[in-house]
């Protein structure tokens, strides 16, 4: 489980390099993987070498930050793990997402910042 989380942040570091964009933000509902991510120092877990590969790759952007988000405010990211599993190519919306996702994430602003 968390190997999945760790490659996806490698995977969006990658994209986001490749778009030659200086900052992102990489949100996740794993708690231990953002800590690892947050921390520069090695460790002894398994995912130490994705975790390696995002650290080095984060230094190649301007600023490049790492944020726990709980469930409750994380629904988006379900949907699009949901819509991407019926795909076997890797999908990454930059700015038009599908009317579920953006209806999630709707969701998600309300929870975490009650109109």
């Amino acid at each position: 489980m968390f190997k999945a989380e760790v490659v996806a942040a490698v995977q969006g570091l990658e994209y986001f390099i490749d778009l030659v964009l200086s900052e992102q933000m990489v949100e996740g509902d794993s708690r231990a993987v953002i800590q690892n991510l947050q921390e520069d120092g090695d460790n002894s877990s398994t995912i130490q070498p994705f975790i390696a590969n995002a650290h080095q790759l984060s230094r190649s952007l301007c600023r490049c930050r790492f944020i726990f988000t709980g469930c409750s405010g994380n629904s988006a990211a379900h949907v699009m793990a949901f819509v991407g599993q019926s795909s076997s190519k890797n999908r990454f919306w930059v700015e038009d997402a599908p009317d579920l996702t953006a209806s999630a994430v709707a969701s998600d602003r309300r929870a975490i910042d009650p109109p």
